[in-house]
């Protein structure tokens, strides 16, 4: 049952990415709380503060007031912010309570859904320090964190196994000196249920098809030095290349921000 529910349809790629319209401007939103509020609020704050916006936003476009009963299920923008060493795992299992600080690393993450489509949405971010600078070995695992969720999206081709796709991945981040940081697969199959199978790991020899769907997690974690960068979108599988369903951006211009 789980391997007929690996090939979208049209429809759920279409709610899927109406989800991904409202994930689009919480993140906007994150930015810019976290632009104009810089050092004096929690990373806890900038979550609550953009889970309620959006979520307002949606649920009046859903016409849910009144609790109308079997209506707007499984609809929801849930968020998520982790400044600073607890950016250096993947998922610590610990409170997301720390004060914004520069020199850091921060993460906007979280999933949003329509009808139960919709997936994972994540942005790195660097903090300039104190001088206006960015600590290189943070851009370091950023640059190369960045590349290789471009990497996925290229390689996301029908017909590629899925232990192809991860073996380049994890090729390029030895070649750049990284392997040390990384802790996990480059990403998981994307479905109703969350994490579901096919998985692009080096042990998973599954053929790719068109309109299957993937995070994209090939992060990088420095516990070490209380850093990690770690991205998650939807990628789609296509014919000659992959897509993503976010259009937040992935450029220094908009991850490397001075408070």
């Amino acid at each position: 049952l789980m391997e007929m529910r690996q090939v979208k349809t049209a429809e759920e790629l279409a709610l899927w990415r109406r989800a991904y319209v409202y994930f689009y401007r919480a993140h906007c939103f994150a930015r810019d709380y976290i632009l104009t509020h810089g050092t004096d609020v929690t990373d806890l704050e900038v979550a609550y503060a953009t889970e309620l916006w959006i979520n307002d936003i949606l649920y009046s476009e859903l016409n849910l007031s009144g609790g109308k009963l079997h209506h707007g299920v499984a609809s929801a923008v849930g968020i998520g912010v982790r400044a600073g060493a607890v950016t250096g795992y993947p998922h610590p299992n610990q409170p997301y309570f720390n004060r914004i600080g520069r020199g850091m690393a921060l993460q906007v993450s979280g999933g949003a859904r329509i009808g139960g489509y919709g997936h994972e949405n994540y942005r790195a971010y660097i903090i300039a320090d104190e001088s206006g600078g960015f600590d290189p070995h943070m851009q370091k695992l950023w640059e190369v964190s960045q590349h290789c969720c471009d990497m996925q999206r290229d390689l996301s081709i029908e017909g590629r196994t899925c232990s192809s796709v991860a073996w380049e991945i994890h090729r390029y981040q030895v070649a750049q000196g990284v392997q040390q940081y990384v802790y996990h697969r480059p990403a998981h199959g994307a479905g109703v249920e969350g994490h579901q199978s096919p998985y692009l790991s080096l042990g998973d020899h599954t053929m790719l098809r068109r309109n299957m769907c993937f995070s994209e997690e090939p992060g990088l974690y420095d516990p070490d030095n209380g850093c990690g960068f770690n991205w998650s979108d939807t990628i789609v599988v296509g014919l000659k290349s992959g897509y993503r369903m976010s259009r937040v951006p992935y450029s220094q211009e908009w991850c490397w921000i001075k408070l």
